[in-house]
């Protein structure tokens, strides 16, 4: 397996990746994994990177790539969707993320009849997390992308596309240039507003992402340090930084 990892990782990244760092990230990945899983039995595979298009019933398009779809013994499918990343999502989290609602209504459409879960496998983790939806709450999900799709375009319309600063921001190719992240990093905090419980939700709403998104950023900059210390061979000499 680890000689499959080597040859894929060589033909995904021909000139090197970005580091031996990020070779061997991966590698320990798919070791805990093998160890992990075991035997895996290729008839109970339905799909993989399976590519689907679905129109909800309001007209809106859905189209996307599922990791995994598999047959469970019970005659279920499981959508099987694999995160590398470090952050690990909460129980709530992954029983309300959008993204696995989504492959569930798509993997309805791919197999009527069929009972269809969703599954997150934290490969940096070593776990998997079932989780299922209800036809009540698949047909809230449809609901709740249709004001998605239309507060897109509205911004459209308009031209303006207020940010939304979040925990992935630290993520974002534009966080430099946002006004909005700037802020939440280097911003004051808000004073609180005496007894207005609604002022002291929103300020502890405020400083909780804050403390989040400087945390992250941190992590970001330990992250790049590890590498350059790796390449380094384990050494930083003076002056280097």
């Amino acid at each position: 397996v680890l000689d499959l990892y080597g040859r894929i990782y060589h033909t995904e990244y021909p000139d090197g990746g970005t580091s031996v760092v990020s070779f061997e990230d991966g590698e320990k990945m798919v070791r805990e994994w093998v160890t992990r899983v075991g035997v895996v039995d290729h008839e109970t595979i339905e799909g993989v990177e399976v590519r689907f298009e679905h129109e909800l019933e309001n007209g809106i398009r859905l189209m996307g790539y599922i990791d995994l779809l598999e047959s469970q013994p019970d005659g279920s499918i499981l959508v099987r969707d694999y995160k590398t990343g470090g952050y690990v999502n909460s129980r709530d989290e992954m029983d309300q993320s959008l993204q696995i609602s989504i492959y569930i209504i798509a993997a309805r459409a791919m197999f009527p009849g069929r009972h269809v879960r969703g599954c997150f496998d934290m490969l940096r983790h070593g776990f998997a997390h079932v989780t299922e939806r209800t036809d009540e709450q698949l047909e809230t999900v449809e609901r709740y992308i249709k004001t998605l799709v239309d507060k897109a375009g509205a911004a459209e319309q308009s031209g303006e596309y207020p940010a939304n600063v979040n925990r992935f921001c630290t993520w974002c190719d534009h966080k430099a240039v946002c006004g909005d992240y700037q802020n939440a990093i280097n911003g004051p905090v808000p004073e609180l507003a005496g007894d207005d419980w609604g002022s002291i939700a929103a300020q502890r709403e405020y400083l909780t992402l804050k403390g989040k998104l400087v945390k992250d950023a941190v992590a970001a900059l330990d992250r790049r340090i590890k590498v350059a210390i790796k390449e380094r061979g384990g050494q930083i000499v003076a002056g280097d930084w």
